[in-house]
């Protein structure tokens, strides 16, 4: 399992939402788990051209329920040395 994925499930745990909540990593291109309430996207599409981002967000459009949401979280921090592994670079806290 991704670090990432660990970290967001452990962050969901400590906020009490496991039982309503899954953290899964997949390939966007490959099919999303379906009739999700949210899909959250984050860290993804800055690193896909304007082509590949557009079919990231139809994926989630097709996969998530007529009234599902898509939460879009992306950084850049130009000039920085960030690990884009690291689930707490960009944090803002």
């Amino acid at each position: 399992q991704a670090p990432f994925v660990t970290f967001a499930a452990d962050r969901l745990a400590s906020a009490g939402l496991s039982a309503r909540s899954e953290v899964v990593a997949r390939d966007f291109f490959a099919g999303l788990p379906p009739a999700a309430d949210l899909y959250v996207v984050s860290g993804v599409l800055s690193d896909w051209d304007d082509a590949q981002a557009v079919q990231i967000l139809a994926s989630c459009r097709r996969a998530g329920t007529s009234q599902a949401r898509v939460l879009v979280s992306e950084l850049r921090l130009l000039g920085v040395d960030v690990n884009p592994f690291d689930p707490t670079a960009g944090s803002l806290r």
